[in-house]
């Protein structure tokens, strides 16, 4: 009970700081506002962006890839276990009937 009034409280002081109008707060407006500076091409930003991106990979690769492919392979052989099984079942229910 007190867990959730201290973070209803939190979530509300946050949300008034937020709403609040800082200092700045019209320079996007006269620039022609959030939306043209968001999408607008900055080459040093789309720079950090790729390396990033290949640093992340990169790690993902190095970490990631082996576990992945060999639960993916666990998986493969247990799929073609169970379907030759089913097959086996078919076939002795089809000698039983």
């Amino acid at each position: 009970m007190i867990l959730s009034r201290l973070i209803i409280s939190a979530v509300s002081i946050c949300g008034f700081l937020f709403a609040t109008e800082g200092p700045g707060h019209n320079d996007l407006a006269n620039e022609g506002g959030w939306m043209e500076k968001w999408l607008s091409f900055d080459p040093g930003l789309f720079m950090w962006t790729i390396v990033t991106f290949f640093i992340v990979l990169a790690i993902l690769k190095w970490k990631a890839w082996g576990p992945l492919i060999d639960a993916l392979d666990k998986r493969e052989e247990d799929i073609r276990n169970a379907l030759s099984s089913a097959e086996k079942a078919k076939e002795e229910a089809g000698k039983v009937a």
